[in-house]
């Protein structure tokens, strides 16, 4: 299996140019940077100036300084970064992509699901084919186009969002920001009782406020007004829209909670699996036991009920981890780490 290791200077820039598979891309604390390639190998890494350059026709896993600014070319498959205290940039993503413990994060396009949790500055898509979900974003939060749903909590900028399907969002509502929603679909969005805020509402189906007087209804619209109003939110809905002014509008501290310890355990059954056929089929697993999370944590629909989907048949996952064991494509601590995350989410 294919490795290269190299020392770079602090805050050095490196450039991801192309992923023929998945890649997986964490921050540590050393000062050099460590690529490994999948079985299909193909791994190239040089340096143009002061940038280092990296290829793979494979798959590729990557270590490299934490202070580091990453830009990220095209990945074939899934793409997943942590623990970055310098900017990231990333262009294409064929899957999904997940990302965590950034300073800032600006992304082209990616044609499946976006997690994005725990990230200290400003959050760019440009476009996403499926689902997005965001988790603690404290700068401003600029979404271009959401194919599928939205889910987002704990945001403490303002948000510009187009969402294909429905929303649930949870907003801090700072003075002076500025934020605006439009959904195909449902729109729910939780407020705090101290927010400061005018807001416009429009839908196609029901409109309605809980939590707070003061809603009145225009030609097109309705506006609602909390507070002095220092900050500004527009939204617009194909279905129903739901406000709901709560002292506990943040749901993020329990969702994220969760999310965490099934992460812990799914990264340790899929990082010592490798990049090899039992990595791949380790990554396969845990991504059926994160959509059935997901699932789970999705907030309550805009009339209030609290409705979550049925837990989905897990046969077929417990096979593919008992498949991989008989194979030895995975040992039984991994299997074991599996095991405990899919047992996480029932």
């Amino acid at each position: 299996m294919e490795m290269t290791r190299m020392e770079i200077k602090p805050g050095a820039t490196v450039r991801i140019v192309s992923v023929g598979g998945d890649l997986r891309l964490t921050g540590c604390d050393a000062r050099r940077l460590e690529a490994k390639a999948g079985r299909g190998g193909g791994l190239r890494v040089s340096t143009r100036g002061e940038a280092v350059e990296l290829t793979c026709e494979s798959g590729c896993l990557v270590f490299l300084p934490s202070d580091c600014a990453v830009e990220v070319g095209a990945v074939s498959g899934d793409g997943r970064v942590t623990d970055l205290a310098g900017p990231l940039k990333v262009g294409t993503i064929g899957g999904d992509l997940r990302l965590r413990r950034l300073r800032s994060a600006s992304i082209g396009n990616v044609g499946g699901d976006v997690l994005a949790q725990r990230v200290r500055g400003q959050f760019q898509l440009e476009a996403a084919g499926g689902d997005a979900r965001l988790e603690k974003v404290h700068g401003q939060v600029r979404l271009g186009s959401v194919g599928g749903d939205l889910r987002a909590v704990g945001l403490e900028g303002s948000l510009e969002a187009r969402v294909e399907g429905d929303a649930s969002v949870s907003l801090a509502v700072r003075p002076g920001t500025q934020s605006s929603l439009h959904a195909g679909g449902d729109i729910l969005c939780r407020l705090p009782s101290d927010s400061s805020l005018r807001a416009e509402l429009e839908a196609k189906g029901e409109v309605s406020v809980d939590g707070a007087e003061g809603l009145t209804r225009g030609a097109e619209s309705f506006a609602l007004t909390l507070g002095a109003g220092e900050a500004t939110l527009r939204a617009t809905a194909g279905g129903d829209l739901a406000v709901v002014v709560t002292a506990h509008a943040d749901p993020s501290d329990w969702a994220g909670a969760i999310t965490a310890e099934v992460e812990a355990a799914l990264s340790e059954a899929e990082l010592d699996a490798d990049l090899g056929e039992g990595g791949l089929l380790a990554s396969d697993v845990g991504e059926h036991v994160r959509r059935a999370l997901d699932r789970a944590l999705r907030s309550a629909p805009p009339r209030g009920r609290e409705e979550l989907d049925p837990v989905p048949d897990m046969e077929r996952e417990r096979q593919m981890i008992l498949a991989m064991l008989a194979d030895r494509r995975i040992t039984a601590e991994q299997a074991e780490a599996l095991f405990r995350a899919l047992q996480g989410d029932s």
